[in-house]
C-alpha cells in the first residue's frame, strides 16, 4: 500500500483520542481541527453547528483546546478559532439557527473527549 502525498502522519497527544465502540479513534473536536483546512467556510460552519447542537463538544472546550500551545500554529485550529469568534460575536448564519453559543451549564457537556456525559 502506498500513501498520497495528502495523507499526514499525526502522533496526536491522548487528549484528542478516544474509544467510539471499542475503536480508537481522534476525538470530534481534533476531527474537525484536521479537516478544517480542506472545507469550505459554509461546509465548516455546518459541521460546527451539527457537533455543536449533538453536544460533540463545547464551545468552552474547543476555547480550551484551541487556546493550547500546539494548536497556536495549527492551520486548522486557526481556521476553527476564527470562525467561533465569529459565533460568539454572532456574526455568523448559524448563531440563529437555534445552537447555543454559550457553553451549557451543569452536567451534560463531553468531559473534552467528545464521549456524551450526563
Amino acid at each position: 500500500m502506498t500513501r498520497s502525498d495528502d495523507e499526514r502522519i499525526v502522533d496526536n497527544p491522548d487528549k484528542d483520542k478516544t474509544v467510539v465502540d471499542g475503536i480508537p479513534c481522534t476525538t470530534a473536536l481534533r476531527t474537525v481541527i484536521d479537516v478544517a483546512p480542506d472545507l469550505d467556510r459554509a461546509e465548516l460552519e455546518r459541521i460546527v453547528e451539527d457537533f455543536l447542537a449533538r453536544r460533540l463538544f463545547t464551545l468552552a472546550e474547543a476555547s480550551a483546546r484551541l487556546a493550547e500551545d500546539d494548536m497556536q500554529s495549527c492551520p486548522g485550529a486557526v481556521l476553527l478559532r476564527n470562525l467561533l469568534a465569529s459565533l460568539v460575536g454572532g456574526d455568523a448564519p448559524c448563531s440563529g439557527h437555534g445552537v447555543a453559543v454559550e457553553p451549557p451549564t451543569g452536567s451534560g457537556g463531553t468531559g473534552g473527549d467528545g464521549e456524551r456525559r450526563g
